[in-house]
């Protein structure tokens, strides 16, 4: 498989999985998502600076596929967080019952 090809499976693979994040889940659009966008939104604008420091469309490509290891990572990380404090407030709201 060809390099261009490889970076291409890879890019539909780990934008399935964002995509998938973002509209899969109904709770993402109505609660998460406001939690979580301003780390989206600072992550987009620095992919959106990636190609001025490259001088193929693959390497930029593939930097910005590398970053989305930290996309995955804070996300997951923000939403345990956010299953947590829901979790504890829903024991706390039963406790008051």
């Amino acid at each position: 498989m060809a390099n261009a090809d490889l970076l291409a499976e890879i890019d539909r693979e780990i934008m399935a999985h964002k995509d998938n994040c973002i509209n899969g889940h109904p709770s993402f659009q109505l609660f998460f998502a406001h939690i979580f966008q301003f780390y989206m939104i600072k992550f987009e604008m620095e992919m959106c600076a990636v190609p001025e420091k490259h001088d193929s469309p693959e390497a930029t490509r593939a930097e910005i596929l590398l970053h989305h290891r930290d996309w995955f990572t804070t996300t997951g990380g923000l939403a345990r967080i956010c299953v947590d404090l829901l979790e504890r407030a829903g024991e706390r709201l039963e406790q008051a019952l």
